[in-house]
C-alpha cells in the first residue's frame, strides 16, 4: 500500500531510510548536514519533508522549506528603512511566502530523492504525486510561489520534463576548479598572463608575510561569524541570513568534514577565514569572512583561492567548488563556470502571469566575456573532464 506523508522534522525519518535514498557520498544530501541546518533554526524558515513509502519501504524523500521574501527590492536606504518600520507592525507587508524544494542554502543539487532502482514508469508516477502534494501543501501553508532551487544545466532537461508547469530562469553560476593530471602550481596549463598574475600574488603573499593556519578540531564559529557577517552585508546576492548558531551546528554535526582556514597578517591579526566542507571527491569553500579594514582585501581573496587549491590537491580531490560570487578572480585563477537555473510556479493566476512575463528581469541570462585562464588545448581537456563528471561548463570567448 502506498503511503504519502509530510514530516516537519528530519528526526522523524530513520537515518537508514535517508541513506537508502541519497547515499552517503554527497555532504549536501547527508543526514547530518540536513539535521544541522534544521537545528540551526534559521530565521523565518520552516522545514518540511515529503516521504513516499510502499509497504513500509521508503521510495522517495523530498526536503523542502518555507520562508518569506520581499516583493519590493530596492537600493534606496530610506525605502528599506521604511519597510522595516512598517513590518514591525505588519510583518507581511509587501512580502509573500515561498514554498521551496531543496534546502535554504546554495548548491544543494539532486534533492529530488527517489530510489534509483525503481522502473522509470514508477519514478514518473511518483514525480506526478510529488507535484500534487507540493501544490496542496503550499496552499495549506498559504505560500503563493513554488521554487525549485539549484537546477544544474546537466539536469535541466529532466527537471523541465518532470516539472512542466514551472518556468525556468538562470541563476548565478557555480565556479569550479578542476584538479586533473599534475599540480596546478606548475602553472604549465595557464596562459602567460595568468601565470604571471599568480606568481605576482605568490610574491605578495610572501612580502606581506601572510600566515595560513588550518583548524580541524576546534570550533571557531564565533570568530568566523564575525568576519562572515561583514561579507554578507556587503554582498549583492543575498539569500537567507545565517546566524552564528548555524555554523556551530554544522561543525558539531560534520566534525572533521567541516574545518576552518585562518589567514593572519604579519602582526598576527586575523584578517580572513574560510569554512570548508569535505564531500567525497570535492572540496567546498562554503563561506568566507574578510576584515575589510585590511589594506589589501583583494590580496586576501586571491590568497584564499590559491590556498584552497593547495589544500584540495593535498587531499587528492578532483574538484574544488568555489561558490557563486566574485567570479573574476576565480576565473583568472583557473576556475570554470557551471550554468545554474531556478524553476518557479504559483498557485495564483496573477503570480503565474508575473513569473512568465516579468521574472526575466530578476533572473537575466548570465553573460561572461572574460576568457578562461587555460591554454586552448588545456581548456579542451578541462571541459571534457568536467563533462565526464556531469558538469556542463559555460562557454565564453576563450572557447569560441
Amino acid at each position: 500500500m502506498l503511503t504519502i506523508e509530510w514530516k516537519n522534522s528530519i528526526g522523524l525519518i530513520e537515518k537508514d531510510d535517508w541513506v537508502n535514498i541519497y547515499g552517503d557520498e554527497d555532504i549536501y544530501n547527508s543526514y547530518e548536514f540536513h539535521k544541522a541546518i534544521e537545528e540551526a533554526r534559521l530565521k523565518d524558515v520552516r522545514h518540511h519533508y515529503l516521504c513516499v513509502s510502499e509497504d513500509d519501504e521508503v521510495l522517495a524523500i523530498i526536503p523542502s522549506f518555507t520562508y518569506s521574501i520581499s516583493l519590493l527590492e530596492t537600493d534606496f536606504v530610506w525605502i528599506n528603512k521604511s519597510l522595516d518600520w512598517i513590518r514591525k507592525l505588519y510583518s507581511r507587508f509587501l512580502s509573500t511566502r515561498i514554498f521551496c524544494l531543496g534546502i535554504p542554502l546554495t548548491n544543494n543539487k539532486d534533492y529530488i530523492g527517489i530510489r534509483r532502482n525503481l522502473p522509470e514508469c514508477q519514478k514518473a508516477w511518483i514525480i506526478s504525486r510529488i507535484k500534487e502534494e507540493v501544490v496542496a501543501k503550499s496552499k495549506a501553508l498559504r505560500c503563493k510561489i513554488l521554487l525549485l532551487k539549484d537546477v544544474t544545466r546537466s539536469r535541466l532537461d529532466y527537471m523541465q520534463k518532470s516539472f512542466m508547469e514551472y518556468q525556468f530562469f538562470e541563476s548565478p553560476p557555480n565556479a569550479y576548479f578542476p584538479l586533473i593530471s599534475g599540480s596546478f602550481f606548475s602553472l604549465s596549463k595557464l596562459k602567460s598572463k595568468q601565470r604571471n598574475r599568480i606568481k605576482g600574488i605568490q610574491r605578495s603573499i610572501v612580502d606581506e608575510k601572510l600566515d595560513f593556519r588550518l583548524e580541524f578540531d576546534r570550533d571557531l564559529s564565533g570568530d568566523f561569524y564575525a568576519l562572515y557577517d561583514t561579507v554578507y552585508q556587503k554582498s549583492d546576492y543575498k539569500f537567507i541570513p545565517l546566524k552564528e548558531e548555524f555554523f556551530h551546528a554544522i561543525k558539531a554535526k560534520l566534525g572533521e568534514n567541516c574545518f576552518f582556514l585562518q589567514i593572519f597578517d604579519k602582526d598576527g591579526v586575523l584578517r580572513c577565514m574560510v569554512l570548508f566542507l569535505d564531500s567525497n571527491d570535492t572540496l567546498i569553500t562554503k563561506y568566507i569572512g574578510l576584515d575589510y579594514e585590511y589594506t589589501d582585501c583583494a590580496l586576501l581573496y586571491n590568497a584564499y583561492i590559491l590556498k584552497s587549491i593547495e589544500i584540495a590537491e593535498s587531499r587528492n580531490k578532483k574538484l574544488l567548488l568555489l561558490g557563486q560570487t566574485a567570479y573574476h578572480p576565480k576565473i583568472s585563477s583557473g576556475a570554470v563556470l557551471e550554468r545554474m537555473y531556478v524553476g518557479l510556479n504559483s498557485t495564483s493566476f496573477l503570480y503565474r502571469y508575473l513569473i512568465k512575463y516579468f521574472m526575466k528581469m530578476r533572473y537575466p541570462p548570465f553573460e561572461i566575456s572574460q576568457k578562461y585562464a587555460y591554454k586552448e588545448k588545456e581548456l579542451r581537456d578541462v571541459v571534457e573532464f568536467m563533462d565526464s563528471i556531469g558538469v556542463d561548463v559555460i562557454e565564453n570567448a576563450g572557447q569560441s
